[in-house]
């Protein structure tokens, strides 16, 4: 097994295992950390395309795993710039 599908799968049996029960699974809770063109102005761990393409693998390895009780979600991080108060 692939490394990255034994990370996968660790999810698939916690999912599997409360089954009916709905859980939430987001990919990254810092999605705009992880494509170019972030507020820092470079490519932190990828491009968009590499991104979607994780995003989209990691779907389909849980629908391939039966698993039916996954809500996808994304979480957004919003970057509150300190006020300078002098």
């Amino acid at each position: 097994m692939a490394r990255g599908h034994r990370a996968l799968q660790e999810y698939v049996n916690v999912f599997k295992s409360v089954a009916p029960a709905k859980m939430y699974i987001c990919m990254t809770f810092e999605a705009e950390m992880v494509v170019e063109g972030t507020f820092t102005g470079r490519s932190v761990a990828g491009s968009s395309a590499d991104y979607r393409a994780q995003w989209q693998h990691a779907y389909n390895y849980f629908r391939q795993q039966g698993v039916t009780n996954a809500v996808w979600a994304m979480g957004w991080l919003r970057v509150i710039k300190p006020v300078d108060s002098t």
